[in-house]
């Protein structure tokens, strides 16, 4: 129980967190981890959708404190859940460490993002998921970023098979997983929405919750005319980070299921700005 939560029980309740510790030893991060808890999550378009989160909230300890007040990370994430965007994720660790009197609080969230997706030529619709990862972080000495995470399945066709082969190629699925730090000032002007859209598009072909025959001949054909390496992949989701100027630093990665053998093929680039 909190110190300003009064007692109902007729007697004083005892703040043993707040008891003195003579160890001396601080807690670099300590908090809660594996809390799921609803969200609503708003777009810088304005636009809204609803997920379930797993978050890992934590802040640092002083060496003269026992413990730290469990309950009030999820009493400030509760006051935020409904809420929650780029730029309030972004501010979200200042707050923890406010509360908790902490100089340092971090705060994670993973959840999936699904998009109504519709089919190529039938207009037919799904709902298809990417995976969305935060990570925030403050510090009492200036640091303060957020990191946004993105992984999401593309399909490719390879070249080689294409050209050595009398019928067809090969073709694969994959992943990208992007992952950056913000520009602060950016922040509130990112759309996952659009980033996604913009990762996609560097695949040989994107993927479809529903295709009809018509669909797929489409879908088929397209991806055998952009086979892509996963070298090519990875260096065209490079050039569209790099054109969106959103990133301090970046790293991209993509990961092919390899469909002619038991092992995967991958490819990961890191940049960092000045």
């Amino acid at each position: 129980m909190s110190p300003d939560t009064p007692s109902r029980t007729g007697f004083e309740v005892q703040d043993i967190q707040n008891e003195p510790d003579n160890r001396g030893i601080a807690i670099g991060k300590v908090g809660v981890s594996r809390l799921r808890y609803p969200l609503i999550w708003h777009e810088s378009d304005g636009s809204s959708f609803t997920a379930q989160g797993e978050f890992r909230l934590s802040a640092s300890l002083d060496a003269h404190h026992r413990g730290t007040h469990m309950s009030r990370f999820v009493e400030q994430l509760h006051l935020l859940h409904h809420s929650l965007g780029l730029q309030q994720w972004y501010e979200f660790p200042c707050q923890l460490a406010r509360v908790l009197n902490a100089s340092r609080a971090d705060a994670a969230v993973a959840f999936s993002l699904f998009r109504e997706i519709a089919a190529p030529n039938t207009g037919k619709v799904g709902m298809q998921a990417v995976e969305v990862g935060l990570d925030a972080h403050w510090q009492s000495d200036g640091q303060h970023w957020l990191e946004l995470e993105l992984a999401l399945p593309i399909a490719t066709v390879c070249p080689c098979s294409r050209e050595i082969s009398e019928r067809g190629a090969h073709n694969q699925r994959g992943l990208v997983t992007v992952r950056g730090r913000i520009l602060p000032e950016l922040i509130a002007r990112v759309s996952l929405l659009q980033l996604i859209q913009r990762f996609e598009g560097c695949a040989s072909v994107p993927l479809y919750p529903v295709l009809k025959r018509t669909d797929e001949k489409l879908v088929t054909e397209q991806g055998y005319d952009q086979a892509k390496f996963v070298e090519d992949v990875v260096r065209d989701v490079v050039l569209a980070a790099r054109d969106c100027r959103l990133y301090r630093s970046f790293r991209v990665e993509v990961e092919n299921q390899e469909s002619i053998h038991t092992h995967n093929a991958f490819a990961i680039v890191e940049e960092e700005n000045a």
